[in-house]
């Protein structure tokens, strides 16, 4: 904040930006940020329609619970996990990230609500895990003052890939349908994650 005309603090207003001190680093976590939002957006968009339409479940707690199930493991993961060093939470969350997409393929290919709720736990601990760890490791390496446009940063890339894959999944169940759409994103996340690992070594 800079001191205005009349004695009043102005805020100033930071761009999102990633200083070269971090730089490698944030290039190695966007694999796992992308993997693990577009879990989440595949999951929100596409996992309640599969249920419905696919497994003719009609209940909407039940629907709803499964989807939940992700947010909510996501959430205790980060916390009960957090005391672990940076490098195994990231080869712990980007691993169980590839566990999630290959069961959401298993549980697509016989029609299992079971598989399906172990690949959302999977998948909610894989993306708590990958997205802390990589915010976690930039932010103690910068200063202060650079921490904002580390993080807004940081943001903007988990958002877009939340938002971005769950739209191009819903187009793509027309040509290729709920099975098809969902199994090409699955692959995807695996190969994110995968590329994750290889980065690995920078944390």
């Amino acid at each position: 904040a800079e001191r205005g005309r009349f004695g009043g603090w102005l805020p100033t207003p930071q761009v999102p930006g990633v200083p070269a001190s971090v730089r490698g680093l944030f290039v190695a976590s966007v694999p796992g940020v992308v993997a693990g939002y577009t879990v989440c957006g595949v999951f929100s968009s596409l996992a309640p329609n599969f249920m419905s339409h696919e497994l003719g479940i009609s209940s909407t707690a039940t629907i709803a619970s499964v989807t939940a199930a992700l947010f909510i493991a996501s959430a205790v993961a980060q916390i009960v996990l957090r005391s672990l060093r940076d490098r195994v939470l990231m080869v712990l969350g980007l691993v169980l990230l590839v566990v999630c997409a290959l069961v959401v393929i298993l549980a697509l290919a016989v029609d299992s609500l079971a598989l399906l709720l172990v690949a959302s736990v999977c998948g909610g601990v894989g993306q708590g895990l990958s997205f802390m760890t990589g915010m976690r490791a930039m932010t103690s390496r910068v200063a202060p003052e650079e921490r904002t446009a580390v993080t807004t940063s940081y943001f903007i890339v988990g958002y877009l890939a939340l938002a971005v894959p769950a739209m191009l999944a819903g187009f793509l169940t027309v040509p290729m349908g709920l099975v098809g759409s969902t199994t090409v994103f699955s692959v995807i996340t695996v190969l994110l994650s995968l590329v994750g690992l290889g980065y690995v070594k920078r944390y």
